[in-house]
């Protein structure tokens, strides 16, 4: 079996660099198609090896995508963003062709971390994405943007998750980058829309773009769609729709009581998550129900401690967040005079903030 690995990309250089450098091994077939890099992007490529192909920009990103698949000769395909990286460690491909050959189907999901910083790449949020998939002329992306893979004879696509192993660092919205991307990212989608009509899955998007663009009524009311929508599938889960319904709350400066039927409901959906009793316990801060709280956060740092997130589940709990738990518990225990408990979760929260 072999595997093309290919990129789409305008003015990597320096990202390009990075995510080659974490691939292992000898590359059997590694095309790149660039939209039109005025930087060092395309010698980059040329020094990897790679075969290097132009595409004009057309405001679609399927297109270019499409473009690289045609040109690609493996069985089966990897196809990576250039802000994409392997975590350190990845030695062959033997583990993802394995993957491949035991789960079989049209398509791998690989999780990605979107870390704001690689010095720290723990402080990220978990996404799952397709990233391997079968050559086949059966299979082609579609969407102007946050394109996907898709069986174009409408058939539902076979996709199976791969072994967290295989992690994908993902600094593309990194910092001031967010608000960029999804101002452009809005813009595309909504032309799309209008050429093509809806489809189910464009609430999921929109509400990612209007919340990237501080438009929270906006990104709620689309969120809230998604939820109601049970046959709608969403690759890693809809935990991530969940917090942005409340977080968009907490910008509009909604009550807490009507935050907390939504922290319910995200538990009842994912109790596997710690996120959603952190929410459920600041919540109940809020409103002044201190006891709940702390059980509520204590269940956070259990669920978190415990590693009872399913690997499949986006989860954007991590050491910051469990430090900034854990110092909230330090402040209920403080408002009950118990300075041991306080100082306990105090030394907690500096635990988490080390890692």
């Amino acid at each position: 079996m072999k595997i093309s690995v290919c990129y789409m990309v305008k003015n990597e250089e320096e990202n390009l660099a990075r995510s080659l450098a974490s691939l292992p091994g000898r590359l059997e077939d590694l095309v790149v198609v660039d939209t039109g890099s005025t930087d060092g992007t395309r010698e980059v490529a040329r020094r990897s090896g790679a075969r290097l192909f132009d595409a004009p920009w057309t405001g679609d990103f399927s297109a270019p995508r499409n473009a690289a698949i045609e040109l690609a000769k493996g069985d089966w395909i990897l196809f990576l963003d250039a802000d994409e990286s392997f975590e350190p460690g990845l030695r062959d491909f033997s583990g993802i062709l394995r993957e491949i050959e035991e789960k079989g189907g049209d398509a791998l999901l690989f999780r990605l971390r979107n870390i704001e910083s690689l010095a720290r790449p723990l402080d990220a949020s978990v996404a799952w994405s397709v990233r391997a998939f079968r050559r086949s002329d059966n299979l082609r992306y579609i969407g102007a943007v946050h394109e996907q893979i898709t069986r174009l004879d409408g058939g539902t696509l076979d996709v199976h998750y791969a072994d967290p192993r295989y992690t994908l660092l993902h600094t593309g919205y990194a910092g001031s980058l967010g608000e960029a991307k999804a101002r452009r990212n809005l813009g595309i989608l909504l032309a799309d829309i209008a050429r093509r009509g809806p489809r189910p899955s464009d609430d999921v998007y929109l509400t990612d773009c209007y919340y990237g663009v501080q438009d929270y009524e906006r990104a709620m009311h689309c969120a809230e769609k998604v939820v109601k929508k049970d046959s709608l599938v969403v690759y890693g889960g809809k935990g991530h729709i969940y917090h942005t319904i409340i977080e968009c709350m907490r910008h509009l400066h909604r009550p807490d009581a009507d935050m907390l039927p939504w922290a319910d409901a995200a538990i009842r959906a994912y109790p596997d998550l710690p996120e959603f009793y952190a929410e459920r316990g600041m919540v109940l801060c809020g409103m002044g129900r201190l006891p709940e709280a702390r059980a509520s956060l204590l269940d956070a740092l259990i669920h978190y401690e415990s590693h009872t997130a399913k690997p499949e589940h986006e989860s954007y709990f991590q050491p910051r967040i469990a430090a900034q738990i854990a110092r909230r518990l330090a402040e209920i225990a403080a408002l009950y005079h118990d300075e041991r408990e306080a100082a306990y979760f105090r030394s907690k929260a500096a635990q988490y903030e080390k890692v």
